[in-house]
């Protein structure tokens, strides 16, 4: 029994003494201290895919940056042609916007033109417009077709809202210390999540797109400054 007691009391004190020996808790998953942190905003222009047919969107960007490689923020953008008309439809103008939660990865942001990996992933809206924003004459050479068509109604438009989410690839050049420049492709995928008319399906956010912007802001504030120290070895 003394023997017994004697080695169990011999492993809580090897446990103890190891337990102190320790400086931090050890953990599968390890996160280093950010270094550096950011922010800054991003003006962008793209070119791509609505409805099936090309158009001109724009938007922005604003981005909280930590350790010069991983961005967080907010994005929106719409097309900006009011009289878009998608060749699949003929007279009929579509707007739509996006907004979303956006991330971005920058393996080797020091370089000066790198790779970045931006990831959306939001919510939008497309609405059709039989009337509003098209020029009368055209519209009425084909108001009859329109009105033959069981999606026109009182309202003469209909709004579809979607889920997306859109990964890309983009080339960036450090331009100076408080400006970068980017071009890059992008893919957007939809889904319909309120449906009001059948000629906005879940698609019609989907497609690829071009894209070309700036980033503006602060990139690299240090958190943890080093000590200088002078040369008679005072701080």
């Amino acid at each position: 029994m003394n023997k017994i007691a004697f080695f169990i009391t011999t492993v809580c004190l090897i446990m103890t003494f190891n337990a102190v020996a320790q400086d931090t808790m050890q953990t599968f998953l390890k996160f280093s201290r950010p270094q550096t942190i950011g922010l800054y905003v991003a003006p962008e222009f793209s070119y791509g895919q609505l409805r099936g047919s090309m158009t001109s969107f724009g938007g922005a960007s604003a981005m909280f940056l930590m350790n010069k490689k991983w961005a967080l923020g907010a994005t929106a953008q719409m097309n900006l042609k009011e009289n878009f008309v998608p060749k699949i439809l003929n007279s009929l103008a579509v707007q739509s916007f996006f907004i979303g939660g956006k991330i971005e990865y920058t393996p080797k942001p020091n370089a000066r033109i790198h790779a970045s990996f931006p990831l959306i992933i939001g919510t939008g809206e497309a609405s059709i417009d039989s009337v509003g924003t098209k020029d009368n004459d055209s519209f009425e050479e084909d108001k009859g077709s329109v009105e033959d068509s069981p999606e026109y109604g009182a309202e003469n438009s209909r709004t579809n809202a979607f889920m997306l989410v859109q990964p890309g690839i983009h080339l960036e050049a450090n331009l100076m210390r408080y400006a970068k420049f980017y071009v890059g492709v992008n893919y957007r995928l939809s889904f319909l999540i309120d449906n009001q008319t059948t000629l906005l399906p879940a698609n019609t956010l989907q497609g690829f797109s071009i894209a070309a912007g700036l980033k503006l802001g602060l990139f690299d504030f240090k958190l943890h400054r080093k000590k200088t120290i002078s040369t008679n070895g005072s701080n």
